[in-house]
């Protein structure tokens, strides 16, 4: 599929460094001329690399890059879940006057 191969390549621009981290992306109709695919195509492509942390977006503003410890880490999102892979957890409580 089309999305796929548009995925796999920003994605591998992102891990290579190509675009650092909290940079932008091109526009839209920039990379669907860049990658010759349809908006509909380019957006399934930008939906996985959110899904998978590797950009993430802002309304009127553009997509940007995220940090190498947004898609590196694993993807556990409960505590419990990282409890189980060995992270400690604990609770402080702190008392002010």
């Amino acid at each position: 599929m089309k999305y796929v191969e548009v995925y796999e390549e920003i994605k591998n621009k992102i891990i290579r460094k190509e675009y650092s981290s909290w940079s932008s992306l091109e526009g839209e109709e920039i990379l669907c001329h860049k990658y010759g695919v349809s908006r509909p195509t380019l957006r399934k492509a930008i939906l996985k690399l959110k899904n998978e942390g590797y950009v993430h977006s802002r309304q009127g503003s553009g997509i940007f890059v995220n940090p190498p410890e947004f898609y590196e880490q694993s993807k556990l999102t409960t505590l419990s879940e990282k409890q189980d892979e060995g992270y400690k957890i604990e609770n402080k409580i702190f008392f002010c006057k």
